[in-house]
Parts: C-alpha cells; structure tokens; sequence
C-alpha cells in the first residue's frame, strides 16, 4: 500500500479468491514477478493469487427514507415500513441486497430480512411491531463486484396514544461533576424531551437520558410529540424531582 492511500481486502480461503478494493492512492501487487498498480477508485477480483478482472470500484448506496434516527408513530400493533435508497451512480446493471436487523452489527441470530437480488432500489417490509430497528443496503454489479454495506441507518417504531399533556416521570438526577449532569426519566416513546437546547428522542420503552451543562441548581425540561401536545416541568437538580 503506497503511501496516503487507503484499501480494503477480502479472502475466501476455501475458494482461493479475494477481492481488493482501492478508495484513496493506489497500491501495488506482484505476482509470480509481474508488478500491478491498482488505482483509487478502482475494484479487482483475484483468483489464486493473480488479478482476475479490474474495474470501476462500486459505492455504497446512501439510505433515503425512513431518514436516520426517525421516529415513526403507530396507532396499531404493526407498522408496514418502506425503505428506499439512492441509486449507486455505476455502468450497468445493478442490483441490491437489503437487512434489517434488532442489532446495529447486524449479527446472525438478529436479522429480520436479508433479500438479495432486488432491482428496485426500495423494499417494503409489513408487520413491525414497536421497537428499534437497523437497516443497511449494498450493490452489486453484473460482474459480481460487490460494494462495501451502506452506513446502519436506525429507526423507532413507537405506539402513539392521544393526550393533550405529556406526563413524565421517574426522574434520575446524576452528577457528574463540575457542571455536568446527567438527566433521565420516562414518558411516552418517540417524545422529544428539550432541556438547555440539548434534546434526545425517548425510546420505544419510553425512557431517556440527557447530559447537560449548567450552574443552576434547576432546569426546564420541555416535552414535545408530532402530534403538537406538549408537557413542560421544573426539575431541582438538587433533589430530582420535577413540578408541572
């Protein structure tokens, strides 16, 4: 690898076969004696120690929709999820493989959906139940290269529920020093909780947790939701608890 440069390396043992991929400099191979420059931007597959075939190296698609870290609201006990995402800008034909999983490693026993092959650059997955979720996306070319996975891209499914006040409760005052604080509680899921310009989402369990800096001995906490309800306590920094 030449200097300034930046490439990934994968190897089927069993196989005998691997793949280079070049994303920053160049970097030279030599085989049986015969030196091989690969440049930035470029892919080539490798077959029992020599270069197979070289080309163009193929982005990761980026995630669309949901956008990450949404919050999506529920009525019901399932929600049907579209996920879509831009095109990978290549020559020829492209396909896609998607996952979805309970874990942003996306290890086996977690995956909900693993489809390969897909044409679309968009695929619908029915029936989620609230939770957190990851998902991820790759292409593939014609020749087989395959792409590094995009980013994990989260997103919360939460149940809405009418109320014209947000309730909030449970509060945990932590000190951590100095001017800083670290706050936390529970209310209902996908609720934005706003404390000093600082925000966090609550999670599809309802819980929070926020860090702040401050000199004063209480602070404002504002509750807001995509519906327009709202809920507003002054929490003592000094004892935990909150007034409405």
């Amino acid at each position: 690898i030449l200097a300034q440069s930046e490439a990934s390396f994968n190897l089927d043992k069993q196989g005998d076969k691997g793949e280079i991929r070049v994303t920053r400099g160049n970097i030279e191979t030599n085989s049986n004696g015969v030196r091989t420059r690969l440049n930035e931007n470029e892919y080539a597959a490798v077959n029992r120690g020599t270069l197979a075939s070289r080309e163009r190296l193929l982005r990761p698609p980026i995630p669309d929709d949901p956008p990450p870290s949404a919050q999506i609201p529920t009525s019901s006990r399932n929600k049907s999820v579209m996920f879509t995402w831009k095109r990978s800008t290549a020559a020829g034909e492209l396909t896609y493989q998607f996952q979805l999983s309970g874990s942003p490693f996306f290890i086996t026993d977690q995956l909900m959906k693993d489809e390969g092959g897909l044409r679309d650059n968009r695929y619908g997955v029915p029936g989620l139940s609230p939770d957190n979720y990851f998902w991820r996306v790759r292409a593939v070319s014609g020749s087989g290269q395959r792409s590094e996975w995009s980013e994990p891209s989260r997103l919360t499914i939460y149940t809405q529920r009418g109320s014209s006040r947000i309730e909030a409760g449970k509060w945990k005052v932590e000190h951590l020093g100095g001017k800083l604080y670290t706050i936390s509680g529970m209310t209902e899921p996908g609720v934005t909780v706003r404390i000093l310009g600082r925000e966090a989402f609550a999670k599809y369990d309802g819980s929070f947790t926020l860090q702040i800096s401050t000199t004063s001995s209480s602070v404002a906490v504002a509750l807001t939701d995509d519906k327009g309800n709202r809920g507003q306590y002054n929490l003592s920094l000094r004892t935990g608890r909150a007034g409405g």
